[in-house]
């Protein structure tokens, strides 16, 4: 699970002269915490937007803490960070989250010319926050032209549960695409076009 590093932040501080100084202001809330301003670097939080799984470790005045992204504000114009929030997830109670999926492997039926088709980039799972896995596998290595990896071939956590049909398709592998002949095609064009010209003389 990925740690975000956050300082707590004077409420004196001005916003702008923050942002300036490469930092981004926040705040960190939660049923068992009070709200809390805080900041962090630009670059942090940047890496934390791109990384796997949604959950967090942050350390808080009561011990470490695990979070989730409530909000990342952006500037419209510039598309610059201006502000994020992070939400407390409760140790004992369960919650959903969105668990990204990491495709591996290539399918066999690539290497025969099939195409991969990816359909979901993640799946949403119901557990508690030290259960849910950063992100879940899907091996696509045995995939042959025709075939599917459903939602049953996944491994999901014992302890989390989700409300996906076991025969919802993850990805399949299809048959290549029929590459039309130039020549026969322009064999059938001039086949019509003397058909239609047969037709013109015999009604003439």
């Amino acid at each position: 699970m990925n740690t975000i590093r956050i300082n707590e932040r004077s409420l004196n501080k001005n916003t702008s002269m923050l942002r300036e100084a490469g930092m981004i202001p926040g705040t960190l809330f939660g049923p068992d915490l009070d709200s809390l301003p805080v900041e962090t670097s630009i670059k942090e939080l940047k890496k934390m937007n791109k990384a796997d799984g949604e959950i967090y470790k942050v350390k808080s005045k009561t011990g470490t803490v695990i979070v989730k992204f409530d909000e990342i504000q952006r500037d419209p114009v510039s598309n610059e960070y201006i502000h994020f929030s992070l939400l407390q997830l409760p140790k004992n109670q369960t919650s959903e989250l969105e668990i990204p999926l990491e495709y591996k492997g290539t399918p066999k039926g690539a290497k025969k010319g099939g195409v991969l088709v990816k359909l979901m980039d993640s799946i949403v799972l119901e557990a508690k926050p030290k259960d849910f896995p950063e992100t879940i596998e899907v091996d696509l290595s045995k995939l042959d032209i025709g075939d599917k990896f459903t939602i049953d071939m996944l491994y999901i956590p014992n302890k989390a549960d989700m409300s996906l049909d076991s025969d919802e398709v993850v990805a399949l592998c299809q048959p290549p695409a029929k590459e039309v002949n130039p020549e026969t095609e322009d064999d059938g064009i001039a086949e019509h076009l003397d058909t239609h010209e047969r037709l013109d003389d015999a009604s003439l």
